[in-house]
């Protein structure tokens, strides 16, 4: 008889004010679309968030909140080792209490259709290592996005696969063969090589882009808000290559200006996901927000 199907979720909340709309429907979505008749549940850690925050989740029948004492905190703050840290220990912890699929998330991305995971396992029963967003629209070479990665506790098992190992002696020279930064997600890449196996790679989908970065569709499946909690970071991001032509006095007036331009847009995409995510999800597929399809 084969083995019943677990599936658990990892996130890491951070939350920000600025973040909740998408927040919201992350938490929405994720059980809107949570796969019938599959025991399903997540596995979260937010010592960032605010404490009224913290409490609700803890609330959640479906939510394991770690606090401190299960997954302690990281000295380095909001980067890519705090993030990878976090999601190591949420899959060791997911595992642990039996999960047989995994599927990390950010508190800004969640499926983004009802089949999601009837698609994710047809792709992991073709062989693929995991399924994960892959963002070329912000450079990425080869690293799969921890904003959707699934894939299954045996794979995990078999590779001792982490998300950035940066103490293993191949991460490096593996990234610089492909031209890619280093980033979260990059460790489960180098376990796939490693084990001879490729993987499922969801790309941008939109048919409809209100923003070069933010507000993306990958593989039709999932949805990534991006950047909800780091406005800065995405706006250097986005203008790294222009900026880096600049003397450094026209940079930083053109990294403010750039910035101002972001927070707009930030907050008028914040707005379309607060007022009607089912809607918005249609335009970005190509429908208009009154069901029609847009026309070229």
């Amino acid at each position: 008889m084969p083995e019943p199907v677990r599936l658990a979720f990892a996130v890491v909340y951070l939350a920000s004010p600025a973040a909740m709309p998408v927040v919201e429907r992350h938490l929405e979505f994720v059980e809107r679309f949570a796969p019938p008749g599959v025991d399903w549940w997540i596995e979260a850690v937010a010592h960032r968030a605010n404490q009224a925050f913290r409490d609700r989740l803890a609330a959640m029948p479906r939510l394991r909140l770690h606090g401190p004492g299960s997954i302690p905190p990281v000295e380095e703050k909001w980067g890519s080792r705090e993030h990878a840290h976090y999601l190591d220990a949420l899959v060791r912890h997911a595992v642990a209490r039996g999960a047989t699929h995994l599927c990390t998330l950010d508190d800004d991305s969640f499926p983004a259709r009802a089949d999601w995971f009837e698609v994710v396992r047809a792709r992991l029963e073709e062989g693929h290592a995991f399924v994960a967003t892959f963002r070329a629209e912000n450079g990425d070479r080869i690293l799969p996005h921890p904003s959707f990665l699934a894939t299954t506790a045996d794979f995990v098992a078999r590779t001792g696969a982490r998300f950035l190992p940066e103490d293993d002696p191949d991460l490096l020279p593996f990234l610089a063969a492909h031209g890619q930064t280093k980033d979260t997600g990059a460790g489960y890449a180098l376990a796939a090589q490693r084990a001879g196996r490729g993987w499922a790679r969801l790309p941008r989908s939109n048919a409809v882009n209100d923003h070069d970065i933010m507000a993306g569709l990958y593989g039709d499946i999932a949805f990534h808000f991006g950047g909800a909690n780091r406005i800065r970071t995405q706006t250097f991001r986005r203008q790294k290559r222009r900026l880096d032509a600049l003397a450094p006095p026209e940079r930083r007036a053109r990294l403010e200006a750039a910035l101002a331009e972001n927070r707009r847009d930030h907050e008028a995409l914040m707005a379309r996901v607060a007022t009607d995510m089912d809607a918005y999800l249609a335009y970005l597929r190509g429908a208009g927000l009154d069901g029609r399809v847009q026309k070229p």
